[in-house]
């Protein structure tokens, strides 16, 4: 980075107070949210006009200025949701739509309807230079597993597994593997659980998530409640954030079979020793993978189902390997998305380098959002 660009940021953190944008953006959303959702004058029993402009206030937020950046948005996007249900509930023959599915509000809990508590948000790890590494564990397919350590394994290993415990079962992510046919050694993963332990951020619950036989990824978990802990980005696609633990797993439904990328921060290693994303799995239950092998063995239509992934991973020998066994086109889609879930996961440490020209255009790009983000804040003044 060149002098005069170091200058310029220096210039813009003393001038704008160290950069406080993130922490004014969430309490903006916040304080918006607020006024949205406030209660009617005297608690007056709100109709289907004042249920209707709730949710279209909210909704408005979700693609806000104000919201897009702020770690409040999960927060945002509940209490709409919330807002839906109750239009739908008050408002006959109308329908709203929502980025995910109405919920029965009486299934909603205090996780949804109450302000998260301080540190309770999840943040996105940084990618800044200096920032803290994140390790990332994917299991899919076969099941195939790439640690925390980044070592790579194909493994036949049936029944229900461990793959991580942090701390004493603060957070804990179980699967079970089953044959994908009676004539083959092959498994894969039909069910998934995810325990978080009582505490601060759970409201002192002890909250499960299940995904099983191939059902559509829930946005609850098993007692209901949903909101600033759990994310669903469709039916195929949820994510789950426990920042008191630094760790986030999102789990991604392929037909009848499920993959799971965890991320967990680098300082958080020393309490996960256990499980499969931490020793990989045991040498006896390890299969050989010999790209050479597969490349010899197998046709063409196999590698042409499989472009999309880089064919110098071990994402491409896996999908290749598992649509050669089980002849079932999802394994390929789900080693495309395990790799992109590993690039977006893993940061610093093990992780792959920044192509040179990214690495040139983060100060330009830091420049233009501060400059941006002083003027919204009036910092310059």
């Amino acid at each position: 980075m060149t002098p005069y660009v170091w200058l310029l940021l220096v210039l813009v953190r003393w001038k704008c107070d160290a950069f406080p944008f993130d922490d004014a953006f969430s309490s903006a959303c916040a304080n918006r949210t607020d006024e949205c959702i406030a209660s009617p004058p005297n608690d007056e029993t709100i109709g289907c006009d004042e249920a209707r402009k709730r949710f279209d206030c909210l909704t408005s937020l979700v693609d806000a200025p104000v919201c897009r950046g702020s770690d409040y948005l999960l927060h945002v996007r509940s209490q709409r949701d919330l807002a839906a249900d109750e239009t739908s509930d008050l408002c006959e023959n109308s329908t709203v739509s929502t980025s995910t599915p109405n919920r029965t509000p009486s299934a909603m809990t205090a996780v949804a309807t109450e302000r998260p508590p301080s540190g309770c948000e999840w943040r996105n790890a940084s990618r800044a230079i200096g920032a803290p590494a994140h390790s990332a564990c994917l299991l899919f397919g076969d099941p195939h597993i790439v640690t925390f350590d980044n070592v790579e394994q194909t493994c036949a290993i049936p029944g229900l597994q461990r793959l991580l415990t942090i701390g004493d079962d603060v957070v804990s992510v179980e699967v079970e593997n089953v044959r994908v046919s009676t004539t083959l050694k092959a498994t894969a993963t039909s069910r998934v659980i995810v325990e978080f332990a009582p505490n601060e951020c759970t409201h002192d619950r002890r909250l499960r998530y299940v995904a099983e036989n191939g059902a559509p990824l829930a946005d609850e978990f098993v007692d209901g409640s949903s909101g600033y802990l759990i994310e669903r980005n469709d039916s195929n696609r949820v994510d789950l954030f426990a920042s008191w633990a630094n760790v986030r797993v999102r789990i991604r439904r392929f037909g009848m079979y499920f993959t799971v990328a965890v991320q967990l921060a680098e300082a958080e290693r020393a309490s996960a020793p256990s499980g499969l994303c931490h020793s990989g799995c045991p040498a006896k239950d390890v299969l050989s993978l010999d790209a050479a092998n597969l490349k010899a063995a197998g046709n063409l239509s196999h590698f042409y189902a499989c472009d999309a992934v880089d064919e110098d991973s071990f994402f491409f020998t896996s999908c290749v390997f598992d649509y050669k066994t089980t002849n079932n086109i999802n394994f390929t889609e789900a080693a495309r998305k395990a790799e992109s879930d590993e690039a977006e996961f893993r940061i610093n440490g093990a992780n792959r380098p920044l192509p040179t020209l990214f690495l040139y255009l983060i100060p330009i790009w830091l420049v233009i959002y501060s400059s941006t983000t002083a003027q919204r804040l009036r910092c310059w003044e």
